[in-house]
């Protein structure tokens, strides 16, 4: 069965679904669009979704109601009074049949088509065994977390895992493609919170160029190019990206005047399919790193954000923290665990209180 994350979901395989699984659905399809979840009141023929959504200074509730039988124009203006009724923001009706075509027009109503086309481009939707539409419960729950950070606006935070998928987030719509968006977030995250120095090559020349940017420490002695793959089913490298990647890194690069050696290649991507352990394909290719003086580590950029907005939590814009991850460490364990990015962090905070107090 192709994979829906690159053919798109087929409206028919919405209609067969339980209330449960719909319900589910849109709860991801709205926390796409900004929204939280507050509470589901089930009314018969229909179910009632009720999230809340920040409105300058005050939280407004936004109603979205669920139909399981063919919808008509009653229905529409139904949910429209109890919206207003209720001091609710918005509303949406969705349906997955309508009696009257015409009502797929009205930009009150979701219809199972466009139910199909938001579901084809979340973020929080990927396949069951049998093929079919779920929500990826690890990456909503990491979103619901990521949302409470406090720099988001700032670093893009809550973003980073959604463009790692290949996908734009709802209000992102025409602001650029996924992979540019990606590798521009990625690089403003490592030099701000993450206290490295870095450069980028500019999206202009992607295609011509190798990797995304080369980051480094504040007293540098290495670099380490960065690769940001945008991928809705995961990244493997290919026999082409392993190829110029491993000439590029065979060859000392300038910073700041000074020719330093690339010690790494770093490629972040939503997720690294194979077989656990040492099956793993990272292996044999990271192999072929090694044998040029170069090293290969590849990082999920779900559990960067994640790290990092525990990072900020702790450090908000002090940095101190993070300039004392061990990155070299860090890097050295080639399928990067989250484990050992808290346990990176972990160390740089004891070694700063010992500093404090010595």
């Amino acid at each position: 069965m192709p994979d829906f994350r690159t053919v798109g979901v087929e409206p028919d395989s919405l209609t067969s679904l339980s209330a449960e699984a719909l319900r589910r659905l849109v709860i991801a399809i709205a926390t796409d669009f900004g929204l939280t979840f507050k509470v589901v009141v089930p009314k018969g023929d229909h179910e009632d979704l009720v999230f809340t959504k920040r409105v300058f200074l005050s939280d407004r509730e936004v109603l979205i109601r669920v139909l399981h039988v063919p919808a008509h124009w009653s229905h529409v203006e139904a949910v429209s009074t109890d919206a207003a009724r209720e001091g609710c923001a918005d509303a949406l009706l969705v349906a997955m049949r309508l009696d009257d075509q015409t009502l797929a027009e009205d930009d009150r109503v979701l219809s199972v088509e466009r139910l199909a086309g938001l579901l084809s481009r979340s973020a929080l939707v990927v396949p069951n065994a049998e093929g079919e539409p779920t929500v990826d419960r690890t990456g909503y729950k990491s979103i619901k977390q990521l949302a409470e950070a406090f720099m988001l606006d700032r670093i893009g935070l809550l973003w980073l895992p959604i463009f790692a998928k290949n996908r734009l987030p709802a209000e992102l719509e025409g602001q650029g493609k996924p992979e540019d968006l990606f590798e521009r977030y990625f690089f403003r995250l490592a030099t701000t919170a993450l206290g490295l120095q870095g450069k980028r090559f500019g999206t202009a020349s992607r295609g011509r160029r190798v990797g995304d940017a080369l980051l480094t420490r504040l007293r540098a002695e290495h670099l380490v190019l960065t690769d940001c793959k945008a991928a809705a089913a995961g990244y493997v490298m290919d026999v082409d990206d392993e190829r110029r990647l491993l000439e590029y890194v065979k060859s000392p690069q300038e910073w700041l005047g000074e020719t330093l050696p690339v010690s790494c290649v770093l490629i972040i991507s939503s997720e690294f399919p194979g077989v656990d352990g040492p099956r793993h394909p990272f292996y044999v290719r990271r192999e072929k790193f090694l044998q040029v003086g170069s090293n290969l580590a590849y990082l999920r950029a779900d559990d960067l954000a994640a790290v990092t907005r525990l990072l900020l939590e702790e450090a908000s814009d002090d940095t101190s923290i993070a300039g004392r991850i061990n990155w070299s460490e860090i890097l050295s364990e080639g399928l990067i665990q989250r484990k050992t990015l808290l346990d990176g962090i972990n160390l740089a905070k004891q070694g700063l209180q010992l500093a404090e107090e010595g």
